[in-house]
């Protein structure tokens, strides 16, 4: 399974996992520091819990890192290169938070990639349409992701005709789930 899967079926984001502490590395580049540590959970993955100075405190320091054999609560934030990565942030492991993705894992769950939906655009942006599909959340169609799945690629002068408040027709070609956005193809016969 690639890495969209597992995020998709295996280790949901926001999905709640523990574990042991069994190792860090310190990695510091000019102010900004990041410790890796390295932590046993029930997942055959390798499992990451990354603390970072723009996460929490600028004086980040190894006291502020769980120490080798500190048993930790955490959620999903990612998986890459066969790598699980974890956060143990406050913000992550509030209740709301942690509901907002199991939410957005019921909806997806009952659409399929490739269903054409009718949605309505409700920003332009130059990477993108953010497009309201009457859903909790919201879709995006990206610039950036051409590729995935069916759909076409926006043309480069999407802004001079998609205008806030219209109507558009898209494809769901595959999830956002750090960001619970519905990643969307362009339908570019019934739009324009």
């Amino acid at each position: 399974m690639d890495s969209y899967e597992i995020l998709k079926s295996t280790h949901k984001v926001g999905q709640r996992i523990s574990g042991v502490v069994i190792g860090f590395e310190r990695f510091e580049y000019q102010d900004f520091v990041t410790y890796q540590v390295e932590v046993e959970t029930n997942s055959k993955y390798k499992s990451i819990l990354v603390y970072d100075s723009t996460q929490y405190d600028l004086n980040l320091t190894n006291e502020i890192v769980p120490q080798k054999g500190t048993y930790i609560e955490m959620v999903v934030k990612n998986f890459a290169d066969q790598t699980l990565y974890l956060s143990a942030h406050p913000n992550d492991l509030d209740e709301t938070e942690i509901k907002l993705y199991k939410d957005f894992y019921d909806l997806i769950s009952t659409i399929k990639e490739g269903t054409k939906l009718k949605g309505k655009i409700l920003k332009v942006n130059p990477f993108g349409i953010f497009v309201d599909l009457n859903f909790p959340f919201i879709g995006l169609i990206d610039i950036g992701h051409s590729n995935f799945n069916e759909g076409e690629k926006l043309p480069s002068d999407f802004y001079t005709w998609a205008k806030e408040g219209d109507s558009i027709d898209c494809i769901v070609s595959y999830y956002r789930f750090y960001n619970r956005q519905i990643g969307l193809g362009w339908s570019p016969d019934e739009t324009k």
